[in-house]
């Protein structure tokens, strides 16, 4: 059941639910259309706008960091000492900080009002965990079990809409963690350290993809787009369907319509229920779209 290139949708199964199915597009939502009431805020407001206290061996050490490759080692240290001669060091330093720090409020204003985002759930492969065994996604977002939740293959997903549009398709794992202000130095360090495989916190591009850790359980992936909602994709790429067991029969048979009516739809269909002995979720398969 665990599956590596699965991404997982939960529908609370509404007409705009089966719309999707039949006609064979994902709505990509705004970040102000999110539940999450949190991650436009953060994005907008996580870096202090203050530049650090000047430290000049930390300053010595970015500069160094970012120059890498720019120049042979000695030559970048005769010119961070020249700059020291000089007392420009520090000039230096915090004009990289700012010019930086500016460059990226500017992008994540425009990443917040022109993506456009859809989100699906993964497996834990770590800890062997399914998210079609997570109670919490089937509660909050497969409307108690009532809904249903489409399984996805993601690499051929993530091409049908690359094709559909015609443009590259943004596609990230969420992170989690404490929603903390970030310092210019720590940011831009990480960063840089980043461009070496060498990053060991936060650098600026994590900053679109951090969460609340009360959101860890969803273990979250997305696609972005720019600019639009209604996003065409084939088919084939669906792998399963999974109904709740609390669906009632006329909205199943509805369901089941609107898949066998749809050409392109050919997969396995399943039931997920509570196991009474360990009221961990359990899914049968129940027939095949067609």
């Amino acid at each position: 059941m665990i599956n590596q290139n699965s991404i997982y949708k939960f529908f609370p199964y509404n007409p705009h639910d089966l719309d999707t199915l039949a006609n064979n597009y994902l709505w990509f939502s705004r970040f102000s259309d999110f539940n999450d009431p949190f991650e436009d805020v953060f994005i907008d407001n996580v870096l202090d706008t203050e530049i650090p206290p000047y430290n000049e061996s930390e300053a010595i050490e970015l500069l160094k960091l970012a120059n890498q490759g720019s120049a042979s080692p000695i030559q970048i240290e005769q010119s961070l000492t020249q700059l020291a001669l000089q007392g420009e060091l520090r000039a230096k330093y915090e004009y990289v900080l700012s010019s930086t720090i500016d460059h990226a409020k500017s992008i994540f204003a425009d990443y917040v009002e022109n993506s456009r985002l859809c989100c699906f759930a993964k497996d834990d492969i770590e800890a062997e965990a399914a998210a079609l065994q997570n109670k919490l996604m089937w509660s909050h977002y497969g409307n108690g079990m009532r809904g249903y939740c489409i399984e996805f293959d993601r690499s051929a997903l993530i091409k049908s809409i690359h094709d559909s549009i015609g443009d590259l398709v943004g596609y990230t794992d969420m992170l989690y963690g404490n929603l903390v202000k970030q310092s210019h130095h720590s940011i831009l360090h990480q960063t840089v350290l980043g461009m070496f495989g060498k990053k060991s916190g936060i650098g600026i591009g994590d900053l679109v993809t951090t969460k609340s850790s009360e959101w860890a359980y969803e273990k979250e992936f997305r696609l972005q787009v720019e600019n639009m909602n209604m996003v065409q994709f084939n088919p084939k790429c669906i792998l399963s369907v999974t109904v709740g067991f609390k669906m009632p029969e006329s909205k199943f048979t509805t369901l089941q319509s609107v898949l066998r009516g749809n050409t392109g739809i050919d997969c396995p269909i399943f039931r997920a229920s509570i196991n009474a002995k360990t009221f961990g979720i359990e899914r049968e398969q129940i027939g095949k779209t067609k």
